[in-house]
């Protein structure tokens, strides 16, 4: 089937897939974080996810195994430092190279192929949906964990950080520096 055609390629090629990912994330002005990491340590980041491209997109994995990544990838950028904007649009990079190597692949030349490979684009498509959901999710987690861990140090309260209710003050908390870093990265995908 055309699919697996497709998939095929993807895995087989996820090296080369990879190295376009790592070249577009370093040179995109909306991920500076991701270049305080070397072209071969982001290659072999992202070479992982298309090399199982297919166990991600097989009907049998559910989205509790894709939420149990991601939340934990989600997670582990938080502690990274790596604002969530940034991973978000380092996901749709992603996202963007396989489909732009799928279109390549010369497998999809007519309507008919496009439609016989629907089947894999519905499933692509919501693969990167679930996988930016969890992701969110992770991250928010280890946000919250890390502000009520600081609000412990302050008389603020988390409500009051996330609002933007800080009082001001020349001297910035951690914790303030933490919250404004967070609602700042959501700065990136505003319109200039």
């Amino acid at each position: 089937m055309i699919d697996e055609q497709l998939v095929h390629i993807v895995e087989s090629r996820a090296e080369a897939i990879a190295g376009q990912w790592a070249k577009e994330i370093r040179a995109s002005r909306y991920t500076p974080t991701y270049s305080r990491f070397s072209h071969a340590e982001l290659t072999e980041r992202s070479r992982r996810v298309y090399e199982n491209l297919g166990n991600w997109l097989d009907m049998d994995t559910g989205s509790d195994e894709i939420g149990r990544e991601y939340a934990q990838l989600g997670r582990t950028r938080y502690m990274e430092g790596f604002p969530l904007s940034e991973i978000l649009y380092g996901l749709h990079i992603t996202k963007k190279v396989v489909w732009r190597h799928i279109m390549s692949s010369g497998l999809l030349n007519s309507a008919l192929e496009i439609y016989r490979a629907l089947d894999l684009i519905v499933r692509l498509f919501h693969f990167y949906d679930l996988a930016a959901f969890f992701i969110a999710r992770g991250y928010q987690d280890a946000l919250y964990l890390a502000l009520k861990r600081e609000s412990r140090d302050t008389s603020l309260s988390l409500e009051e950080v996330l609002r933007g209710e800080m009082p001001v003050e020349p001297l910035i908390t951690s914790q303030q520096a933490t919250a404004r870093s967070w609602l700042e990265s959501w700065n990136l995908f505003k319109t200039r």
